[in-house]
């Protein structure tokens, strides 16, 4: 679950950007990155208007303080604007819970770019991570107040509040499902965000833990462990209570978010039955779940095929563009 297991992620992404021009209707030639990022500007008041230009890029921008400092995030406007307000993607890291942030590496920027190029914009956002001091619930409040945070600032950013997806991968899956399925009074963090709703359209996870109960698998009871803070002094019955708490799958309503899930059947970080449960309860429940499975594949889907990943490729774009309202 660590973040550097999992940069392989966007090598095959770029096969979802570049068949954007196939799907979407109205297509443009993909821009050369050296002209993309036309200027990279630092944060700006939420006060001022920001005046959107094409292919900018807002760093660094605090969207929550607290205890332990101010909590960022990136945001990447749409390289071509071709709708009045643009469709958000959250991208939320993995690691662990413990490790990673909200950078992109040049493969993910790449991957990114394209997309921006389809109308857009990307958000990719840090959280607190786990430490002595800080465990379950910060890292899900901090999610979810980053989609209040959107909300909140919509207009000046030109977004559309009403067609946001989140994307995670590992830890950063569980956190989107966390933030998808719980209901908007759960996990409020911030209270200058508090007010505002965390209304989702859709959940991209791959490989992402569902159900934290543990098991016989030690690596992700170890990993499960530092995100609860079994460090603290709790009793059996309040760890269960915790463990059922920071689980995905008991969130799951008949109302929850269309989800895609993509998880390699050798993975033995996280188990395919984790997500195998999260597909069954959420088809009983009639809500909208994809699931693609990749054979001989671990948690990181190195080892998947070239046509296992054209597969993921073309599954993660069309569920994307399904479940947009563009």
């Amino acid at each position: 679950m660590k973040n550097k297991k999992i940069l392989f992620v966007w090598i095959f992404i770029i096969f979802i950007t570049s068949l954007l021009c196939f799907y979407y209707s109205k297509s443009k030639s993909f821009t050369d990155n050296s002209s993309i990022n036309k200027s990279s500007k630092a944060s700006k008041s939420e006060d001022t208007k920001v005046s959107i230009a094409e292919g900018t890029t807002y760093k660094d921008i605090t969207y929550k303080d607290t205890n332990e400092g101010a909590i960022k995030l990136d945001i990447y406007t749409p390289i071509n604007m071709k709708f009045k307000k643009s469709p958000v993607i959250v991208y939320i890291h993995g690691g662990s819970w413990l490790y990673g942030n909200k950078s992109l590496d040049n493969n993910t920027i790449s991957a990114m770019n394209k997309i921006r190029e389809e109308g857009f914009t990307i958000i990719s956002i840090d959280y607190r991570l786990i430490s002595e001091k800080i465990n379950f619930s910060a890292p899900i409040e901090d999610c979810k107040d980053a989609v209040r945070w959107i909300y909140k600032n919509s207009e000046l950013y030109n977004l559309d509040a009403n067609n946001i997806g989140l994307w995670g991968v590992s830890a950063g899956a569980h956190l989107a499902m966390m933030t998808a399925y719980s209901s908007n009074e759960d996990f409020t963090g911030c209270e200058k965000l508090k007010s505002y709703p965390v209304n989702i359209n859709y959940v991209i996870d791959y490989c992402g833990p569902t159900n934290l109960i543990l098991s016989s698998n030690n690596e992700l009871n170890n990993i499960i462990k530092n995100f609860i803070g079994f460090n603290r002094s709790l009793d059996k019955k309040e760890i269960e209570v915790l463990l059922k708490k920071a689980s995905p799958i008991n969130y799951l309503t008949k109302n929850s978010p269309a989800t895609l899930i993509v998880h390699g059947e050798k993975d033995v970080t996280v188990p395919i039955s984790q997500s195998n449960d999260l597909y069954s309860k959420g088809r009983e429940l009639g809500v909208k779940m994809e699931f693609v499975k990749i054979p001989e594949a671990g948690h990181d889907l190195s080892s998947a095929s070239y046509m296992n990943l054209i597969k993921i490729a073309i599954s993660t774009l069309q569920f994307i563009k399904n479940n947009s309202t563009l």
